[in-house]
């Protein structure tokens, strides 16, 4: 079983496993301080990359809204690319201007891949004007095979 191990102030809740086609999943719920929580599915002999970018909206509501319908669309896109695991967008219940993308991917080829498709280096192009200062953007790899 693959284990994503993550240690950005994150800890491991509990975890539980299912199957389906024959392929086993573990299912982790971690949490990210006390309020956001996510979840992620790591797949059986599959070295799993987790990217997290973290984005500052300007305090506009319409910047906000604008935001929120162009990631839509990234991750539209981006849950259809090879390699992709899951892709999805949260957002802070304190700061509802911070937002952030978790998106897991099965290796680094695909991260590049999808890195310099078109809708994503669309996406990069809608930010400027929407965020305070570029996403930062933290990468991290299963420490098991």
């Amino acid at each position: 079983m693959t284990r994503v191990t993550i240690q950005n102030n994150f800890f491991q809740n509990k975890a539980s496993n299912f199957s389906t086609n024959n392929i086993t999943f573990q299912l982790w719920k971690m949490y990210f301080n006390p309020h956001l929580h996510y979840m992620f599915y790591s797949r059986k002999d599959t070295i799993m990359q987790i990217i997290n970018c973290e984005f500052h909206i300007k305090h506009d509501q319409e910047l906000l809204t604008q935001f929120k319908k162009a990631a839509l669309v990234e991750i539209d896109h981006a849950r259809k690319d090879r390699g992709n695991i899951s892709f999805s967008l949260f957002q802070d219940v304190e700061n509802q201007y911070e937002l952030q993308m978790i998106e897991a991917w099965d290796s680094e080829s695909s991260i590049e891949l999808h890195a310099n498709s078109g809708h994503n280096q669309q996406f990069n192009r809608e930010l400027s004007n929407l965020v305070t200062h570029l996403p930062a953007v933290h990468q991290y790899v299963s420490d098991e095979n």
